[in-house]
């Protein structure tokens, strides 16, 4: 027999976080949960939770996480708000800003948080190893997808170079 959909929903939420969010443990996408409906329909987990609490959200509007953790599905963390007036906000303040100043992800120092207006996020200013700046978002650092300015890659394809022509010696 299958489950029902609000059963098998909160079954992937841990509600004993920090700031009383309850944070979604299944798929994200861009950070955000998703969940399988009981009309198999995918929908984001914070939509589905607050409809589950309040109803269905108003056309136009767009639900805003007041706690700045994508990750939370908690209703009370949640708030309808128009699309300009979530992206004020988003402007506004760093989202779930966590410092990292000062702290190394592999080849990258991290410098400062600064905001970035082509991607309308905010980024960290880092120092590569090499010397080089780059402007890196924070989840491409704390998941080692930069791990430096491409000096790195310049510096394997030199390295297998030499092991190459070494082999070709012998």
């Amino acid at each position: 027999m299958k489950k029902d959909a609000s059963i098998r929903f909160w079954e992937k939420v841990n509600k004993n976080c920090k700031n009383g969010c309850w944070e979604w443990q299944a798929h994200l996408h861009k950070g955000y949960g998703q969940f399988g409906d009981s009309n198999r329909k995918i929908v984001y987990a914070h939509r589905y939770s607050y409809e589950l609490e309040h109803g269905t959200i108003s056309a136009g509007l767009e639900l805003d996480h007041l706690c700045c953790n994508p990750r939370c599905v908690n209703p009370t963390h949640l708030e309808p708000v128009t699309r300009q007036e979530n992206i004020r906000r988003i402007i506004s303040k760093p989202r779930r800003f966590i410092d990292l100043a000062g702290q190394k992800f592999h080849r990258w120092l991290v410098q400062e948080s600064v905001y970035d207006p082509k991607y309308k996020r905010w980024s960290w200013l880092c120092l590569c190893d090499c010397g080089n700046t780059g402007l890196i978002a924070v989840n491409r650092l704390t998941r080692g997808r930069s791990k430096s300015c491409g000096f790195l890659k310049r510096e394997a394809l030199v390295e297998s170079w030499r092991t190459l022509s070494h082999s070709y010696l012998r």
